[in-house]
């Protein structure tokens, strides 16, 4: 009896050549064992298909998520910008103060 041998893991296994035969007889025979194999493989198919999807989905979150963390770091600089800036105002406006305050003091002292 001729036997093609198998490696799984670490074993060994024979599986006699007739067996083979007796498979192929019967999925030539039998149209519904063809139509079931068909459909096992185009199971195959569409969750190869599903898994590219997700892939794809997994990569646009992660480009999603990148997205929003650059607008965060740009928002943030922004904000901090404009703190600066009105801090910057607010300094020149009480110097502009001062120095109206210093003016109408020299014209009050200078009329009295």
């Amino acid at each position: 009896m001729l036997g093609v041998s198998v490696v799984l893991g670490q074993e060994e296994i024979c599986h006699p050549v007739e067996d083979d035969q007796k498979l192929w007889q019967a999925y030539e025979e039998n149209p519904i064992l063809k139509q079931q194999i068909e459909v096992l493989k185009s199971r195959i198919e569409i969750q190869k298909q599903e898994l590219e999807i997700k892939d794809k989905l997994i990569a646009l979150e992660e480009k999603r998520a990148e997205v929003y963390k650059q607008a965060y770091e740009a928002e943030k600089e922004l904000t901090d910008r404009a703190l600066k800036l009105s801090e910057k105002k607010s300094s020149w406006e009480i110097l502009g103060t001062l120095g109206l305050i210093a003016i109408i003091i020299t014209v009050i002292a200078s009329v009295l």
